[in-house]
């Protein structure tokens, strides 16, 4: 299959395009007024205090378009080591998303405690394996 015949689609039908090239990604102009009537009613004099300028901030430097921009044309593997990093009894540790609610209140706790957001997590599931275990018997 060529590649200008291959043209995946979402379930709506449309096609999708590739995201991370920058220059295919349209951006809706911006209305000046509106950009800064918000910045306005968000308190921008409080940090502003020369006023508001005449021009919204400038967009920041891109980065590169893809990994290949970042990547050299060669490697020279001869003097790798297969396994060096290998462990044989590593074990992966999943990363744990909370609910910003959640981490609020617990980031809170933690400080209010004087330890760390990690400590005070793993206090609190220990005791509720503690009170499931306890409930079994």
């Amino acid at each position: 299959m060529s590649e200008s015949s291959f043209h995946p689609e979402d379930k709506a039908g449309n096609k999708i395009r590739n995201k991370g090239n920058p220059e295919q990604i349209e951006k809706p102009p911006i209305d000046l007024d509106e950009f800064w009537a918000k910045l306005d009613a968000l308190g921008a004099r409080d940090f502003l205090p020369d006023g508001i300028p005449d021009a919204p901030p400038a967009e920041p430097a891109r980065a590169p378009s893809s990994m290949s921009d970042l990547m050299k044309d060669e490697y020279d593997f001869l003097a790798a080591k297969r396994g060096k990093f290998f462990r044989e009894d590593a074990r992966p540790v999943p990363p744990i998303h909370l609910a910003p609610e959640v981490l609020d209140y617990l980031s809170g706790r933690a400080v209010a405690q004087g330890v760390s957001l990690s400590s005070l997590v793993n206090t609190l599931l220990k005791k509720s394996i503690e009170l499931i275990e306890a409930a079994k018997k």
